[in-house]
């Protein structure tokens, strides 16, 4: 291999690494509605063999919930907030609740979280001036495990749920933007009191439903169809580069 092609891969393999080394962005929030004040996401206890998932009833009955939904990296197919999306999850317990140093956590198993676009939304439900999105998911993310917890010795101590690479497997899924490992999501709860454990002997929380937001970041995204990064075009060109010179040296 000629010293220009070694040069020129190593400018590649060297964008490569820092590329992979970026700081997580957020790709994706969601929050309640505007106006909207009711609590949507319901813990239920239930001898020990609890739930927590979205809920219309006060923690009765799974559902898909009303939420506003926007895309923080470019999107072009969403420009501006989805005022009237749906998202839905239920994941059941996995191990009692416990207190530990003022957090209370109780761990639970995987799931997916779905995001829909609802048809009624003004710009991209069925009847929408932009687009025709109703009930298409567009944001969808998977994981093995993920956790309630509270710590009220913090300083912002509101009940949290969340999950996160690489202990809890975490995966996006959109047609609209591909991400990169890490994943997160968190969803914090200002709304509906704290979270309380029912008793020992795994016996899980007490039921509560909770209201406020969420967020899902991942240390590299990007939007659209996929196309080819700069990484990609640097050791392209690099490649390139070398086999022009290749050719002349051969031709002399």
């Amino acid at each position: 291999m000629n010293n220009t092609l070694k040069a020129l891969l190593a400018v590649g393999t060297m964008a490569l690494a820092i590329s992979s080394a970026g700081a997580q962005v957020t790709v994706a929030s969601v929050s309640n509605r505007a106006g909207d004040v009711t609590n949507y996401y319901a813990y239920k206890q239930n001898g020990g063999n609890g739930s927590f998932f979205t809920s219309l009833d006060a923690g009765v009955t799974n559902n898909t919930v009303p939420v506003s939904f926007t895309f923080n990296i470019p999107v072009p197919q969403f420009t501006n907030t989805i005022a009237r999306a749906a998202i839905f999850f239920g994941i059941t317990n996995n191990g009692g609740c416990t207190v530990t140093g003022g957090k209370t956590t109780q761990s639970l198993n995987g799931g997916t979280i779905n995001v829909l676009v609802s048809p009624d939304d003004p710009l991209y439900g069925n009847s929408g001036t932009i687009s025709h999105h109703g009930n298409e998911i567009i944001f969808s993310a998977t994981f093995t495990s993920s956790g309630l917890s509270q710590d009220t010795t913090a300083g912002n101590p509101n009940p949290t749920f969340g999950f996160k690479d690489p202990t809890d497997n975490v995966v996006f899924t959109s047609p609209y933007f591909n991400s990169t490992s890490p994943r997160t999501g968190t969803f914090s709860f200002p709304s509906g009191g704290s979270l309380v454990c029912a008793g020992t002997g795994g016996a899980g929380l007490n039921s509560i439903v909770l209201g406020g937001n969420g967020s899902f970041a991942a240390s590299a995204a990007a939007s659209g169809v996929p196309e080819p990064g700069v990484v990609t075009m640097l050791l392209g060109t690099g490649v390139a580069a070398s086999m022009v010179l290749m050719r002349r040296r051969k031709r002399n």
